[in-house]
This record gives structure tokens, C-alpha cells and sequence, in this order.
């Protein structure tokens, strides 16, 4: 029989991942810029207003002059405090984005390249960290679904999962149909040799070379009776 693709499974990593992906790691690098420059804004008013305080240990405390570098003392206070404030928590959220894009790039390397195909005769395709696989229908003695959108193809030899497939659906679907027929074509291959073998020992029933009794013991026999 001449093989046929039936249906293939469409990644959604680009669609999705890779969408997040690229806006988490826009943002972490808007964040550390942020971060930096708010960053420097408060060491300078910082120096700002040490020099002021170094003014005002010269003065009288009691002058005008010690008052009017007190107001710009306070001032430069409350603007080295917002900007102070504005690195801690852009620092804060640039690690935390970047954290998560770390994250979705080992997700990218483990699933970006999952591929699936079915066909009559085989399941053949990319699994994590691209590694090709190729199962025989014939080798295959499970299917089943998991989280991510995946497929998890069973065999004597482990399992193997397909990550973010769209239509897993459809393919859980495909593959269960093709092992139901398979199951059946072999059901009716048993059901035809058992009765063959039944009309064998029929006929040497018939022609006296065994027993009736015999003859029953093997019909149970091969009847799973």
C-alpha cells in the first residue's frame, strides 16, 4: 500500500511563545535602560546635595544663607529619593522580565522545533531539542494528550511528546483511528486462522484420526472457552 500523509500538526510556538518571547525581552532591555538612567540621575543629585551640605558647614546655621541652602538641600532630597525609587523598581521588574525570557528561550530550544506528521503507515517527525523520530504505526501502542498542547505517542521504547501543537485534537483523533483499524485487521486475521484450525480437526474428526473428545478440547482450546 502506497503511503499517504493524513494530517500535520502545526507549531504554535510562533504564534504565541515567540510573541512573548520577544515583547518580555523588549521590555527587560526598556527596563535596564530605565533603570540605569534613573540610576545616574540620583547619584548626581546625590553629589548635589552633598556638596550643599558641605556648604552649609561653613555657614551659621541661624544665617539666611544656611535657610536657602537648607530649601535646595530639600529639594535635591525628595528628587534623589524618586529617581532613587524609580531604579529600585525598574531593577526589580528588568529582573523579573528577564527571568521569564530566560525561561521562554530554554522553552524555545526544548519546543520551538516540535513537528509531527501521521500518515497511513507511520508518525514520523521533530521531538524536544530536535531530535527526529520515526514510529511505525505497527510499533505504536498508545496515544495520548498532556499539557503545552502536546501528543504523547507511546511504544516499547518510551514515550515521546509532541509540545504545541495547535490541532492535537485532530491528530489524537487520526492516531487512535489508525490503532482501532489496526486492532481490528488483526482481529479478523485471528478469527480467520481459528477457523481454519477448527475446520482442520474437523475434518480428521470426520475422517476418525481424533476423538470427539478430542476434538472439543481443541475447539475450547482455540476458543479461549
Amino acid at each position: 500500500m502506497e503511503e499517504k500523509e493524513i494530517i500535520t500538526g502545526d507549531n504554535i510556538f510562533k504564534k504565541t511563545v515567540g510573541k512573548v518571547l520577544k515583547i518580555t525581552f523588549i521590555v527587560t532591555v526598556v527596563l535596564a535602560i530605565i533603570s540605569f538612567i534613573s540610576c545616574n540621575i540620583s547619584d548626581n543629585y546625590f553629589e548635589e546635595r552633598m556638596k550643599i551640605f558641605k556648604e552649609q558647614l561653613k555657614v551659621d546655621w541661624s544665617s539666611e544663607e544656611y535657610k536657602q541652602s537648607e530649601e535646595k538641600y530639600k529639594k535635591l532630597d525628595n528628587k534623589c529619593d524618586f529617581w532613587w525609587d524609580t531604579y529600585q523598581n525598574t531593577m526589580y521588574c528588568a529582573i523579573g522580565t528577564g527571568a521569564i525570557t530566560v525561561v521562554l528561550l530554554i522553552f524555545k530550544f526544548y519546543a520551538s522545533k516540535m513537528k509531527i506528521v501521521v500518515t497511513n503507515k507511520r508518525v514520523y517527525g521533530v521531538a524536544r531539542f530536535g531530535k527526529r523520530v520515526d514510529l511505525p504505526i505497527d510499533l505504536i501502542s498508545a496515544v495520548g494528550t498532556c499539557m503545552f498542547k502536546g501528543i504523547i505517542v507511546s511504544s516499547s521504547s518510551g514515550k515521546i511528546r509532541f509540545l504545541l501543537i495547535n490541532n492535537r485534537d485532530e491528530i489524537h483523533k487520526t492516531i487512535s483511528n489508525l490503532l482501532i483499524t489496526r486492532q481490528d485487521k488483526k482481529q479478523v486475521v485471528n478469527n480467520t486462522s481459528t477457523t481454519d484450525e477448527l475446520m482442520k480437526y474437523k475434518e480428521l474428526l470426520d475422517s476418525g484420526v481424533i476423538t470427539q473428545e478430542e476434538f472439543d478440547a481443541k475447539k475450547k482450546q482455540l476458543l479461549n472457552l
